[in-house]
């Protein structure tokens, strides 16, 4: 005989299937974003669109290490921030996070000592190619490998 009331129990282990799962941002990334959308209002002047362009990119920087490279150009023609390439090698940036410690002041002065170091690196290297590219070099050199003996010759060709 058929019983006329419902049963129930089978629902108590049936799970119901989440509509629309929303991805989590945080509160940083969302702060990021809205400063983002108020640089590209075109109702704001373009000094507030570039300062809230410059606000996302210290906000992406704390999040991710690398900044937003931002020009009022960049902002007038509403063009994708993108992520400004260090000047540090990759090996200091690798570095960079071990070599953290509990001292702001410790912390500032390593950064110091690899910033200085890098650029002193890029410096040498750019005149070391100012040399080598210089006129009066370009004519030395033939002149140099001509009048030196055969065994510096020998050893001016190999390198």
């Amino acid at each position: 005989m058929r019983s006329n009331s419902l049963d129930f129990s089978s629902f108590e282990t049936m799970t119901i299937p989440d509509a629309h799962k929303k991805t989590e941002r945080s509160h940083e990334e969302n702060q990021e974003r809205a400063y983002i959308a108020a640089s590209r209002r075109t109702d704001r002047s373009l000094e507030a669109r570039v300062q809230s362009a410059r606000m996302a990119s210290e906000i992406h920087k704390r999040r991710t290490g690398k900044s937003f490279r931002i020009s009022e150009e960049i902002v007038l023609k509403e063009e994708m921030y993108e992520e400004e390439d260090d000047d540090l090698p990759r090996s200091y940036r690798i570095l960079g996070p071990n070599m953290q410690t509990n001292s702001a002041d410790m912390n500032y002065k390593v950064e110091a000592y690899l910033s200085n170091k890098v650029a002193m690196s890029a410096m040498l290297a750019r005149t070391n190619e100012e040399w080598r590219q210089n006129e009066v070099n370009k004519i030395a050199k033939p002149l140099a490998r001509r009048s030196a003996p055969a065994s510096t010759t020998a050893s001016a060709a190999a390198s």
